[in-house]
């Protein structure tokens, strides 16, 4: 059986259907700057608005188009992804949260459902951003990430534990829920090597009748192993699910559904993860090495010369040419409208290069006024 999510099922009717109220900067929805003003500009994005106009014709586009996770184009530190093209696409859109559950439990591919949880970490608030990935954290599914294999779950974490994201920055995450959910990933890390070894003995040891121990907590009790006595086993719908319980507590009588991964034999004596503690040392620990990530690789001049520079995107302050990408954004929308974009599914056409022979200047009040209200209609005419 395979160890996937137990999530991803079809069975979403219990969620919310409500619109999701996205949270922070409304300008850019939390995205760096000048990453967001290359989306913008770019062809690709410009013909994405134009022939997408629904979620399921997104998640179409994403499974031909995307074949990575990374911000920038592969080889490039200037044209936007495929990836990240999709996923403005989606902030400019309604989106409910039925529909991005359908997104995070998408069987088709799994760039499907990273798109779905950048739009999470980017746009949801954090209990709700919490509440969509939590189950997701040790999922198997492997895909490319920057030309490494990663699990969807090891993809989750690092959206929850990290602020960096391969050359762009996360939003911040309040500390202390960052720390609660760093502490809740442990404790699903013992539960999902503890299912694993309950996989094989299942059948044995987690039948109807059968008295075993089960975890347990609410607001007024830590979470603890307590006696419990197996009511129900609800058999598993899909084949990456795993059986799950319906137990009652002898100590107080309250009946739970637990999951095989929360559950023990009778006879075993197992601890529970302080989880919160160890976040605390883990984050003393990386306070006190900052400054000496002695692994780091560190790039010679080959190396440090091989990104490409995108045409016209370089030369001048980071501020001028950051200023130009919407000057030339009419340029650009001219181009879009001769070139083919990416061709094929991959990422090589997420943003043709951009050539122009004019220097970079400040801009006047009158064009920032004018870009302002281009990225107003913009949201108007496609969101």
């Amino acid at each position: 059986m395979s160890l996937v999510a137990q999530t991803r099922s079809d069975g979403i009717s219990n969620k919310s259907i409500g619109t999701i109220e996205t949270i922070g900067n409304q300008e850019t929805f939390n995205i760096n700057q000048m990453l967001f003003n290359n989306v913008l500009v770019s062809p690709y994005f410009l013909k994405l608005c134009e022939k997408v106009k629904d979620n399921k014709t997104l998640i179409d586009e994403i499974y031909y188009k995307v074949t990575d996770i990374t911000p920038w184009s592969t080889g490039t530190s200037r044209i936007p992804s495929s990836c990240f093209c999709c996923l403005v696409r989606l902030c400019l859109m309604t989106v409910t949260e039925n529909q991005l559950w359908t997104i995070l439990k998408h069987v088709d591919s799994p760039y499907i459902r990273a798109v779905g949880f950048l739009f999470a970490r980017y746009c949801a608030p954090t209990d709700l951003m919490w509440k969509l990935m939590k189950d997701f954290v040790y999922d198997e599914e492997e895909f490319t990430a920057n030309g490494t294999n990663i699990t969807i779950g090891a993809f989750v974490r690092s959206l929850v534990e990290d602020i960096e994201f391969y050359g762009t920055i996360l939003p911040r995450i309040p500390v202390m829920q960052q720390r609660h959910m760093k502490a809740k990933m442990l404790q699903e890390g013992e539960n999902y090597e503890r299912m694993k070894v309950n996989l094989d003995i299942c059948q044995k040891e987690f039948y109807r009748g059968a008295t075993v121990r089960g975890l347990y907590e609410d607001d007024e009790n830590p979470l603890k192993w307590y006696e419990c006595v197996i009511d129900e086993v609800v058999e598993p719908k899909e084949e990456w699910e795993t059986h799950e319980y319906w137990v009652t507590f002898t100590q107080y009588g309250n009946q739970e559904k637990l999951k095989l991964g929360e559950m023990e034999p009778s006879y075993m004596n197992s601890s529970v993860v302080a989880g919160y503690e160890a976040v605390l040392e883990k984050e003393k620990l990386a306070a006190q090495s900052t400054g000496k990530n002695y692994a780091r690789q560190v790039l010679g001049m080959k190396s440090s010369m091989a990104l490409k520079k995108d045409s016209g995107l370089h030369g001048g302050s980071e501020m001028d040419r950051e200023q130009s990408l919407v000057n030339r954004a009419n340029n650009v929308r001219k181009a879009a409208s001769t070139e083919t974009g990416s061709g094929g599914r991959g990422d090589g056409g997420a943003g043709a290069e951009v050539n122009t022979n004019k220097r970079s200047r400040e801009r006047t009040d009158e064009e920032i006024e004018e870009a302002k209200i281009k990225r107003s209609k913009l949201i108007s005419k496609y969101g």
